[in-house]
């Protein structure tokens, strides 16, 4: 219920200043009358005695003295669940694609936005082998239900490719796409061809593309995660694809008014720890979290992707080189890691793929030698089946866009390490 009625005092480009006579708090949610008709959703952001800072979370032209209503409520989300399945949303419910997800004959319940890690007496271990249908995942850097990965990769690496094929393959209860920051060009192709119309139906997928203002991209990040929490706390199997984190981080530095050069501010770092640790296994459901990062060189030379990289359990590195000689999924081997392999695979699969791994850590040692023909056989017994076996690896890791089983992907790797 809208209360009290106050004027704009000054304008920024998405900021306004009222002064008000009442109590408020950052967060109260705030509706702006712009010029004509129109309403724009607004959000306090500081308070300094009378004197109230409100973000705009939606473009419009404001003048000085308009309207500005102050509701007694944070911003919530609005939630029917049997609804929410197939739709494509922005983070106020809105339809963006598709059919309406609010409609007058469906009755929602406020689900607050509160993103806070899983408690510790709540969480519970991961052990249970999360098959992706990828074989160089499955076999190379076996992830966990309710593990926290993160795809580190630059522009046309194919990251999107793999999610594809994971997407047609999940065993999940629920799962969420969260597209952050996207132009709205590949968010199409995300939806109507790259996961495609099937995957989406089944789906929720959050969208806030790249001319939303910090605000929404943020709020947008923090819905997606506060729905995968809402269903893990049912005892839903939760897959939550998070793209991206960099993005993320970016808009969360810019509400804050820091820049991000040469270390990563408080704020983001906050920001980023609470939504990666909200991901996981409880009691009762499971949350897997995916997320993407954007790197143009090393992931130590970029301040999100390092730090995304200290807090998730594990990292698949891109490699546009490698997407450039064919080879999809293009992740680099000797430069990814699984954290929780060691405990959720079986020993002898973890000991092929360390012997895997330690071939193509040998080959590409001795790589320039072989091109130029300086290579002596004889010197080295390992090095030598290395090389032997270097083309049915990479046989191996290339797939198409067709998943395999996980029980088809250790069945060929033992094919490979028969006679290692």
């Amino acid at each position: 219920m809208l209360e009290r009625f106050y004027k704009v005092k000054e304008s920024y480009q998405d900021l306004v200043v009222c002064h008000v006579d009442i109590d408020t708090f950052v967060g109260q949610e705030c509706m702006i009358h712009a010029v004509g008709e129109e309403r724009i959703r607004g959000e306090i952001m500081k308070i300094e005695g009378h004197r109230v800072e409100i973000k705009l979370l939606q473009p419009g032209t404001i003048q000085r003295n308009a309207k500005v209503e102050i509701t007694p409520r944070r911003f919530c989300f609005p939630m029917n669940e049997e609804a929410l399945i197939g739709k494509v949303i922005n983070c106020y419910g809105e339809s963006l694609y598709g059919d309406h997800y609010i409609v007058d004959t469906l009755e929602y319940t406020d689900l607050p936005i509160c993103i806070e890690p899983i408690p510790l007496k709540e969480r519970a271990p991961i052990e249970d082998v999360f098959p992706t249908k990828l074989k160089i995942i499955d076999g190379l850097f076996t992830i966990g239900e309710g593990q926290r990965i993160g795809l580190f990769a630059p522009a046309g690496a194919g990251k999107t490719t793999t999610v594809s094929i994971m997407a047609n393959a999940m065993d999940a209860d629920v799962v969420i796409f969260a597209m952050i920051g996207e132009r709205a060009r590949e968010v199409v192709e995300f939806l109507e061809g790259e996961i495609g119309p099937e995957v989406i139906q089944k789906a929720i997928t959050i969208v806030s593309t790249s001319e939303a203002n910090p605000l929404e991209k943020v709020r947008s990040g923090l819905v997606s995660v506060s729905i995968a929490r809402y269903f893990m706390e049912q005892g839903k199997k939760v897959v939550l694809y998070f793209d991206s984190l960099t993005r993320f981080g970016r808009a969360q530095a810019m509400l804050d008014g820091t820049p991000i050069q040469g270390g990563i501010p408080i704020g983001v770092s906050l920001a980023l720890s609470r939504l990666v640790e909200s991901c996981g296994n409880s009691v009762r459901g499971s949350v897997t979290g995916i997320f993407t990062v954007l790197i143009e060189t090393d992931i130590d030379s970029d301040p999100i992707a390092h730090e995304v990289k200290s807090l998730i359990d594990g990292h698949l590195v891109y490699s546009t080189m490698i997407a450039s000689t064919g080879r999809y999924p293009a992740i680099d081997v000797l430069k990814s890691k699984s954290r929780l392999q060691n405990k959720i695979q079986e020993k002898r699969y973890v000991q092929m793929s360390e012997k895997i791994k330690d071939m193509v850590y040998r080959y590409f040692d001795v790589e320039l030698l072989i091109r130029v023909g300086e290579y002596e056989k004889g010197n080295d017994l390992l090095t030598d089946k290395a090389i032997e076996l270097y083309p049915k690896i990479m046989e191996f890791l290339k797939q198409g866009f067709d998943g395999v089983e996980y029980e088809e992907t250790l069945e060929n790797m033992e094919r490979i390490l028969s006679d290692y």
